[in-house]
């Protein structure tokens, strides 16, 4: 058996790392300040900031300016590669290409999942009491095991 500064030192990290994952999620998944915490999931996937943008682009508010950028896609020249999956160093110039793989990392999903096979869409969907379990059951693993 350790000593008493082991035991405390290592249940500190273990209480911090379970603490940033389960916040991390709870923010994420919530509906906290976007000031605070930026956008959350359910934000997000209602549409709430590109249906503001359709409206401030519709107003006149936040024009198009595409003739006077200096910095476009076509200008600079921007190249997309991918790492990792079923694309590994796949390398696109094109800037019809770059902007379509550039809008959908935008939205939040840049490749089709696979929903007829497992019938999900990739969110995780829990409620805080579930992150609540989660958190003390990992407690409990590490601190009695």
């Amino acid at each position: 058996m350790g000593n008493i500064e082991t035991i405390l030192s290592s249940s500190i990290v273990a209480v911090l790392f379970n603490f940033c994952c389960c916040q991390n999620y709870v923010v994420w998944f919530s509906n906290q300040a976007i000031e605070l915490f930026g956008p959350t999931r359910y934000q997000w996937d209602q549409g709430y900031f590109q249906q503001e943008i359709y409206r401030r682009v519709g107003a006149g508010i936040a024009g198009k300016k595409k003739a006077e950028s200096k910095y476009s896609v076509e200008q600079v020249g921007v190249t997309v590669e991918f790492y990792g999956g079923e694309i590994n160093g796949v390398s696109y110039n094109d800037p019809t290409i770059v902007k379509k793989y550039a809008r959908h990392a935008q939205l939040g999903e840049i490749f089709e999942l696979d929903r007829a096979t497992m019938k999900s869409d990739g969110i995780i969907r829990i409620s805080l009491r579930g992150w609540f379990t989660f958190g003390h059951a990992s407690f409990a693993l590490l601190f009695f095991f």
